[in-house]
């Protein structure tokens, strides 16, 4: 299982590079979306088939995440004069929470089940700010509410232009 996911991350990593270039946003739901789907499989389905796609999956999904939080973002937000600040700011976080994570692992000792649902609960509500928020809208939704909020500007100054 574990070289399975070591496949998968590889050709994640590899995946998410080409994937990024066309999108993040879209990139990051993939990325999100197949290690929601696999943790619901290794908590639900128990056996071995299920279990080999689930951490194939998985590793798909943490070599895109890696190959986004650790080259593509920081990269983005970086210039010639900050690249080493924004870079090691950037994957502080990263590794920090890695190291929580195994070290959760090893003091809470909790099962497979718990740790598989818990998981996809916090999966399915991180996508609440990816819905929400709207600098992550498609292009053609921004311009629609730039354009709605140009009109109710608008009508505003007009209806404040009425009663004077």
């Amino acid at each position: 299982l574990t070289i399975s996911q070591s496949l998968g991350g590889l050709l994640g990593a590899v995946l998410g590079g080409f994937l990024a270039d066309r999108g993040r946003r879209s990139t990051l739901i993939l990325s999100v979306t197949l290690y929601g789907v696999s943790t619901t499989f290794k908590a639900f389905l128990s056996n071995d088939i299920t279990f080999f796609f689930a951490f194939v999956a998985e590793g798909l999904s943490w070599g895109i995440l890696l190959t986004l939080y650790s080259f593509v973002i920081w990269g983005d937000l970086a210039n010639s004069k900050n690249v080493a600040k924004i870079y090691s700011i950037g994957l502080i976080g990263f590794y920090a929470t890695m190291g929580v994570g195994h070290l959760s692992s090893i003091l809470l000792e909790i099962d497979i089940l718990t740790s598989a649902l818990i998981s996809c609960l916090i999966i399915f509500l991180s996508y609440l700010p990816i819905i929400l928020a709207p600098e992550l809208l498609s292009t053609d939704i921004q311009e629609k509410n730039k354009i709605k909020k140009y009109m109710h500007t608008v009508k505003k100054i007009a209806d404040k232009t009425d009663d004077q």
